[in-house]
């Protein structure tokens, strides 16, 4: 038996819509005026493939609003931390105000709120062949609640105490020690599927088996730096052949 540990968003489910919904609602309760536009959304949706954590998403719409994206990614990320830093109270308080609006979008009716978003129903079913097998786990920054019902909604019953959300550490390797705690495996007989190639370059020092895949919020060059990496990538059409041989079936 293995222990899988998955992120959540851009890996199981494609929340880009309703977090690009949310991030102009919250931005604009701190008393912004940043209107929903094609190419608003279209530029939120490619540094959207830049972010970590919820923080991160402030920064994303302050460049957003000063209408400066930096040309290549590592000015990107270079940019994003530094707004995150120096602006760190208001960061804070954009996070407080993101999850009071997703709240607000979800008590117009769980359907509703789903629909925002789109559910990897492939990648659902490889998941509940899995559980039969292995102990799997989900790493997320998202909250508790709406990650285990997305799930139990989708047919995964995975307890509330395998989800590892942003109520339980800041990063995913904190995340991944928890779960070695729980499972009783070594992180170095783990194995860990992201769409965020920062994620896994910075749980690489727990021995994790790192798994990068080819959707969700990855950019070509990541994908093409994780494969130097020798981080394996699962693609959209052979994802359950590939992580089945990863795991050793």
């Amino acid at each position: 038996m293995k222990v899988i540990a998955f992120d959540f968003d851009g890996v199981i489910i494609d929340s880009s819509n309703e977090q690009y919904i949310i991030s102009v609602m919250a931005f604009n309760r701190m008393g912004n005026r940043l209107r929903d536009t094609k190419k608003l959304k279209k530029d939120f949706l490619f540094l959207r493939n830049f972010a970590k954590v919820t923080e991160d998403f402030y920064a994303m719409m302050v460049m957003l609003s000063e209408g400066k994206i930096p040309e290549d990614d590592k000015k990107i990320l270079q940019r994003r931390d530094r707004i995150v830093t120096t602006q760190r109270s208001r960061a804070v308080e954009f996070v407080r105000l993101f999850f009071e609006s997703r709240k607000e979008l979800m008590r117009k009716g769980f359907g509703y709120w789903l629909g925002l978003q789109e559910v990897n129903i492939k990648f659902i079913r490889m998941m509940k062949r899995l559980s039969a097998e292995h102990s799997l786990f989900i790493a997320t920054a998202k909250d508790k609640e709406t990650v285990y019902r997305v799930l139990r909604y989708s047919g995964v019953m995975i307890p509330r105490k395998k989800i590892l959300s942003r109520e339980d550490a800041y990063s995913k390797s904190e995340k991944l020690k928890i779960i070695s705690g729980i499972s009783g495996k070594d992180t170095k007989d783990m194995i860990f599927v992201e769409d965020n190639l920062e994620n896994l370059k910075d749980t690489m020092g727990l021995g994790i088996n790192p798994v990068l895949v080819e959707w969700g919020h990855s950019t070509p060059a990541q994908r093409r730096e994780a494969r130097k990496l020798g981080i394996p990538v699962l693609t959209k059409r052979n994802f359950e052949k590939q992580l089945l041989k990863i795991t050793g079936e």
